[in-house]
């Protein structure tokens, strides 16, 4: 199976642009990554990336109902027109697939139609990119497990039995 992407190289970029015509440009790859020598930086990132991710899709929503209601509009604007067009040509009752053939055709509903299935599209990959950062909150839990599973078997293994003593703190989690 083939399956054509516009650029390979740029398949993990998503660029957005606010309001004022700003653009953003995040590599998913980078933005995702955990950083093993730096956990306790991404377990703080986590909820910030998470938040600014899910109020993204959320606008995205926005968008796409809002899409969807003038694609709506469209569609009842030219059902009367479309109607009447077929009368025109000689059908005296046209049907409402009729009407409805007539009217899906129209540039007028092309457009708006062509404008829904880009926000849904979007939608759909931002779903996918939130639940990335779902899968990565669940890798950070996990990595904090099993580095204190290993704190508390090194406790263990380093206790000097004639001094009582325990290694000072827990392994520290920042780059050096």
């Amino acid at each position: 199976m083939e399956i054509p992407v516009e650029n390979i190289d740029k398949i993990m970029d998503i660029t957005l642009r606010d309001q004022n015509g700003d653009i953003l440009t995040y590599n998913l790859k980078e933005e995702l990554q955990i950083h093993r020598d730096n956990l306790q930086e991404d377990f703080t990132d986590q909820p910030v990336k998470y938040a600014y991710w899910v109020s993204i899709l959320e606008k995205v929503r926005l968008y796409l109902e809002s899409a969807t209601l003038e694609l709506e509009k469209v569609q009842a604007s030219l059902y009367e027109p479309c109607r009447n067009s077929l009368i025109d040509a000689g059908t005296p009752k046209p049907t409402k697939e009729q009407i409805s053939s007539l009217v899906i055709i129209q540039e007028s509903y092309l457009s708006a139609r062509e404008t829904v299935i880009m926000y849904e599209a979007q939608v759909k990959l931002l779903q996918g990119v939130v639940r990335s950062w779902e899968q990565r909150r669940e890798m950070l839990i996990q990595y904090g497990a099993d580095n204190r599973k290993a704190w508390d078997q090194t406790k263990k293994m380093h206790v000097d039995p004639s001094l009582g003593q325990l290694p000072q703190g827990p392994p520290s989690f920042t780059r050096n």
